[in-house]
């Protein structure tokens, strides 16, 4: 998460603790040494980040800060009159459309049913337009959420990674144990033969951060914030509000179109038919940059 990497570049003590330890950074290197290392994935990542800290009047930002985050993609500081003082609000929006590294073909989208576990029990369906493929990809079964896991791979670092559970109704398992997982025993580690069955869809989402972060232990930033490495205001400080917006567009587009690995000496694969809700990231092996859940289309 870039919006709170950049809160903990300017935070120190007590709140920078609980931001690295959210975060999972490494606290043995210096901040500028982080703050190069996720410049370097940044400018990989075909992902489009803005970030915006509002800010009162009275608040004004160190030049050591500005410069250690003048490099961020899209960061900007507004001073505001309404704003009262001691209230911080940083404004997050993340936009992607990648091209898949291997092309789906258009001709093998169908229309097909997906499935929406309803609170009485009984399933809504959508028809919705499924991709299609057949050949190796990165899949395994996550017993920690019931879940099988299938990455692919977009034409940069990056790749989508989908996870669908076993339950039809299994998504709020995935969503309650995920966090529990390091990312190296998220991501599959076998190649199988897969065929894989994907909905195209367009998110666009707003949430607002504070109750998640501060459930998963990030509490001092939202109360009395240590904030010293960001301005020399000598008041308490607090954020107020993380507000991010996301947009991800999934379709068949993709930088190639590759041959079928092979299918015409195979006869059986594996189906991960992705019919009922499900969530998702958007990741390279060090950062997750996105993640969703795709609960109804």
């Amino acid at each position: 998460m870039e919006n709170l990497f950049l809160l903990y570049l300017g935070s120190d003590g007590e709140t920078a603790a609980q931001i690295a330890n959210f975060l999972q950074l490494k606290t043995d290197l210096s901040k500028g040494t982080l703050q190069l290392s996720l410049l370097e994935e940044s400018y990989k990542s075909p992902i489009s980040t803005a970030n915006q800290f509002l800010l009162p009047q009275d608040v004004k930002i160190l030049d050591s800060y500005r410069s250690l985050v003048d490099k961020a993609n899209g960061i900007s500081f507004a001073s505001l009159k309404s704003l009262t003082s001691k209230k911080i609000f940083l404004l997050s929006s993340t936009y992607y459309k990648g091209l898949w590294q291997k092309k789906f073909k258009n001709e093998l989208t169908k229309l097909n049913t997906f499935y929406m576990p309803q609170a009485d029990g009984k399933l809504k369906k959508s028809t919705v337009r499924q991709m299609s493929d057949v050949g190796f990809y990165k899949y395994q079964y996550l017993s920690e959420v019931d879940a099988h896991i299938v990455e692919i791979p977009y034409n940069t670092n990056v790749s989508m990674f989908v996870l669908l559970p076993v339950n039809i109704a299994g998504i709020n398992l995935i969503e309650n144990n995920l966090h529990k997982l390091a990312l190296k025993d998220i991501f599959p580690s076998k190649t199988a033969y897969i065929q894989i069955k994907l909905p195209m869809f367009k998110l666009e989402s707003q949430t607002k951060l504070k109750e998640v972060i501060e459930t998963l232990g990030v509490t001092q930033l939202f109360n009395n914030a240590n904030l010293k490495s960001m301005t020399d205001y000598k008041k308490t400080l607090s954020l107020s509000k993380i507000i991010q917006t996301a947009t991800i567009d999934v379709d068949e587009s993709g930088s190639q179109t590759f041959l079928s690995d092979g299918a015409a000496f195979r006869t059986t694969s594996e189906l991960f038919n992705v019919n009922h809700p499900f969530v998702f990231l958007i990741s390279d092996k060090n950062y997750v940059y996105l993640a969703g859940r795709v609960a109804s289309l």
